[in-house]
């Protein structure tokens, strides 16, 4: 499948991550690309992967800070240069910083709008001329799931791509007519670059009860960059002519994993007492009255114990579990059996506590 034989494009964030695996993406299906990243290292890895695969030819890469106006003048002039035009821009590159927000700095908070969304921008405005007489142009920004649905300790993410899923509307509306397309791609529970170390400056005491709906609802954990690259290649292609001034979400479902607890479940009273803490010194204490509702899992069955709890009420109609801990536990014990779901000995789409309660870190 060659769909982007004789089309220019200029990516952004290719050299990790979503933005990478479009490179290879774009580049396998016959494209000539100009890869923008600001990390040199990650740069070198995508032309060495280039290079492997018998395109380094059709392949330019170019260190760029997006947050920094003249840089993005001067690279998109020799990318458009270069490739002789320009058909296709990816805006990928971009930040994911958390905090809670009564703790956020001005400083970072405007960090986050400065490269995601002033970035974003900026790419755009430098690059309108040559694609505005490029052939089928089309512009694919990166929106998030964070825009629409509430993700805790980060509202300055969030509201950099809401900005950048409303100035893609925006830009649909204004250069429609003169036959540019603008799309957004918003991501959700993708494996990137952005995310390898888990998520960057998450509050040492974060309730992690409310990352539950990160979990996908499909698959057995978070997908590959592969996957949002290849949504990526069809919205830039002819395959996607007719799509524009809207989002995509890629994200496994987890828009739809804020369900409501089954009624037949029900709580249980669990000790207090701990016996342990957690090696960062917070007590590992259960908070009371505790259910877990397991939704979507696999695998556990009421002859089958879960490590030292055991099966409650099993309600097929709702594809939950409730799993009831007796005895004398302590909390960080608990969330270590918990850990095997996620990592996929019991794979499941969802995980509800009870009674609100905060996971010290381990």
């Amino acid at each position: 499948m060659n769909r982007f034989d004789g089309r220019r494009t200029l990516i952004t964030g290719a050299g990790s991550g979503i933005g990478q695996a479009t490179v290879h993406r774009i580049l396998a299906e016959g494209g000539r690309v100009v890869a923008a990243d600001i990390d040199a290292a990650g740069l070198r890895g995508t032309a060495d992967r280039a290079a492997a695969d018998g395109a380094a030819g059709r392949l330019e890469t170019t260190v760029l800070d997006i947050a920094d106006e003249t840089a993005v003048r001067t690279a998109v002039a020799a990318a458009v240069a270069g490739l002789g035009g320009l058909d296709v821009l990816v805006n990928a590159a971009g930040i994911l910083r958390s905090s809670h927000t009564h703790e956020t700095s001005l400083s970072d908070f405007n960090e986050i709008i400065s490269i995601n969304l002033t970035g974003t921008f900026l790419m755009i405005r430098e690059s309108l001329p040559a694609l505005l007489e490029g052939r089928a142009p089309v512009v694919v920004n990166f929106s998030s799931t964070s825009a629409s649905f509430a993700h805790p300790y980060m509202s300055a993410y969030a509201a950099s791509k809401g900005g950048i899923q409303s100035m893609t509307h925006a830009l649909a509306s204004e250069y429609g007519k003169q036959g540019l397309r603008a799309v957004c791609v918003a991501p959700g529970s993708i494996a990137s670059g952005m995310t390898s170390g888990g998520v960057p400056g998450l509050p040492e005491d974060a309730d992690m009860s409310l990352f539950s709906k990160l979990i996908p609802a499909i698959g057995e954990g978070f997908a590959s960059p592969d996957t949002v690259a290849g949504v990526i290649a069809m919205l830039a292609s002819q395959d996607g002519a007719f799509i524009t001034g809207t989002e995509i979400r890629i994200d496994g479902g987890t828009h739809m994993c804020s369900r409501p607890h089954s009624p037949s479940t029900s709580s249980v009273t669990t000790s207090t007492t701990s016996r342990s803490a957690s090696p960062s010194g917070h007590p590992r204490v259960l908070p009371g009255p505790l259910g877990l509702n397991v939704f979507g899992c696999q695998g556990l069955t009421a002859d089958r114990p879960f490590a030292t709890g055991r099966l409650g009420d099993h309600d097929m109609r709702h594809r939950s579990q409730c799993l009831t801990f007796d005895g004398d536990q302590c909390l960080g014990d608990v969330f270590d059996h918990l850990l095997l779901l996620f990592g996929g000995e019991y794979p499941c789409d969802h995980l509800d506590v009870d009674e609100g309660h905060r996971m010290p870190p381990t």
